[in-house]
Order: structure tokens, then C-alpha cells, then sequence
């Protein structure tokens, strides 16, 4: 994973950025709000995607930086704009989700966020923060309640199809299923392949997943 020291080289040596953006994309890398207030920058710097094809609010959320989210959202940043970083096109709230940033996130969910946006995979900030164990992440999204929680991907599978299928029956996967039940989440539904999150639990072995689904049934 690149440190905000080597993503901040990259982005001066790249041509494709003004030396202005450059200099931009440094100071939102290394979280320093006080250069930026005494530097002037063009405004299309807010929005311009880096060489490697990330917006600066897209790295203020990578840094986990809320700080710097509320700087650049003040400026105008886009927060519905797309990453076109790698396959999976994140806005910053679908990488927030996606990566357990929970101080960005909680930071994004105050502003106008596009709750029905999917990434690649055709998936929301919630279905890979359950399939990657983020409890503190799908708490706070459960807790904010804007997020379909029953929402179906490209495969298939909603967030607590996403444990059943690839997650593992540790305490902080059962507490994930916990907590997505609590919240509404349907156990019933069937997959592309007419399977349930019940039928996954039990066919991968994890038995105390299955016990907690049979028990909301």
C-alpha cells in the first residue's frame, strides 16, 4: 500500500497535473490544511483526478482524514465523483465502506450522498464492509439508515448473503449477522442460484452463523 509520502511523489512527477495541482494533491496527501489556506490553487484542482486517477476527496477519505473531507467539501468537492483508480470504481463513500474508513465515513454522512450508487460489482458501502468483518463500519452504517440494507449485487447476494458466503464464523462475523438482523435485514432471500444465507452458513461449515440465521427465522 502506497504511504501518503510515495503517493505524494507520484503525483509531482506526473505531467499530466499543473504544477499548481500538483502542489494541491501534496498538501490533501499529507493532510495539511494550513498550506493549503495560505496557498492559492485553481478551483478545478478540487476536482481534477490525480495521475492515478483519484480525486483529492477520494484521497482525503484513503487517509481517513475528516478534517480534510469538510476542507474540500467546503471548496466545492464532488462527492459523487467516480475514482478511476481500478476496476471497482469507488466514489469516497463506497471506498469508506469498502475499506472500514469509519472516521471519513461517519465525516461523508453528513453531506449529500448518494446512497443508491454501487461500485463494480454492483454492490453498496454496506455489502463489503459485512463481507470484510468492518463491524464498527456496518454498525455506523446500519445506525444511519439511509442504506438499503437488503440491496442485491450483481451476484446475487445482499451484505448478509456477503457473510454467509465469504465470511468467516468468528465472533465479529456472528455479531456482523446480529446486527443486520436486528436492523431488518432479510434472511429469506435467495441468491442467483436459489440458495439462502442459511444454506451458504451451513454448506461452508459455519455453524454458529447458521444458528443465529435459523433463530431470526
Amino acid at each position: 500500500m502506497r504511504t501518503p509520502f510515495a503517493l505524494a511523489a507520484l503525483l509531482l512527477s506526473s505531467p499530466a497535473l499543473s504544477a499548481d495541482c500538483s502542489d494541491f494533491f501534496q498538501s490533501v496527501s499529507f493532510g495539511n490544511i494550513a498550506r493549503l489556506n495560505a496557498s492559492e490553487h485553481p478551483q478545478q484542482c478540487v476536482n481534477t483526478l490525480s495521475s492515478n486517477g483519484k480525486t483529492a476527496v477520494y484521497i482525503a477519505t484513503e487517509n481517513d482524514d475528516p478534517a480534510m473531507i469538510a476542507w474540500l467539501v467546503k471548496r466545492g468537492a464532488d462527492l459523487k465523483q467516480r475514482s478511476r483508480y481500478d476496476d471497482i470504481n469507488y466514489t469516497p463513500f463506497l471506498m469508506a465502506g469498502a475499506k472500514g474508513k469509519n472516521k471519513a465515513l461517519v465525516e461523508l454522512l453528513k453531506y449529500d450522498i448518494d446512497f443508491a450508487s454501487t461500485n463494480h460489482y454492483g454492490g453498496t458501502a454496506l455489502i463489503p464492509a459485512a463481507e470484510k468483518g468492518y463491524l464498527e463500519t456496518v454498525k455506523i452504517l446500519l445506525e444511519d439508515g439511509r442504506t438499503n440494507i437488503n440491496h442485491v449485487n450483481d451476484l446475487g447476494w445482499t451484505a448478509l448473503m456477503e457473510v454467509a458466503v465469504l465470511g468467516k464464523d468468528t465472533e465479529n462475523y456472528q455479531m456482523i449477522v446480529k446486527e443486520l438482523l436486528k436492523h431488518g435485514a432479510d434472511a429469506n432471500l435467495r441468491d442467483n442460484q436459489g440458495e439462502s444465507a442459511l444454506q451458504h452458513a451451513e454448506s461452508r461449515g459455519l455453524t454458529q452463523i447458521a444458528e443465529i440465521l435459523k433463530k431470526s427465522g
